[in-house]
């Protein structure tokens, strides 16, 4: 989840790049925490709602899936075949789904939501520089 394209560290390099990009006109979007960055460049026009709904509940997907593999499973490390029913139920409930079983198409989701604002916030505006320098 961290790793994963869509993950927790495309959400975190979307918040950074974007601070980058407004600060120096703006510096009240700066701030270390990625929710209250995303908070900021929200609120200062720089993020859509939907651009902004999709990177803080990715956000937050992240981060409660993270921290209930922390809680449950020993030295960090999470098999689904080995695990049990119980930690399987609290990564569920963390996730806000029903069911184990309904919590791969929540994260698929939330990945391609996160990766579409990827897509559209970093890598098509550095694509179009990229395509003006040459």
């Amino acid at each position: 989840m961290k790793y994963r394209r869509g993950g927790l560290v495309d959400v975190e390099f979307i918040a950074q790049a974007l601070q980058l990009a407004h600060a120096a006109e703006n510096p009240s979007v700066l701030s270390t925490n990625t929710a209250e960055a995303l908070d900021r460049l929200h609120a200062a026009g720089y993020l859509t709602a939907s651009a902004y709904g999709a990177l803080r509940d990715g956000l937050r997907l992240w981060r409660q899936i993270q921290a209930a593999i922390r809680l449950t499973a020993p030295g960090g490390g999470f098999h689904a075949s080995s695990a049990l029913v119980g930690q399987k139920g609290a990564l569920a409930r963390a996730a806000g789904v029903a069911d184990f079983e309904d919590l791969a198409p929540r994260m698929e989701s939330v990945a391609q939501a996160v990766w579409d604002q990827y897509e559209a916030l970093i890598a098509t505006p550095a694509a179009r520089y990229r395509d003006a320098l040459t």
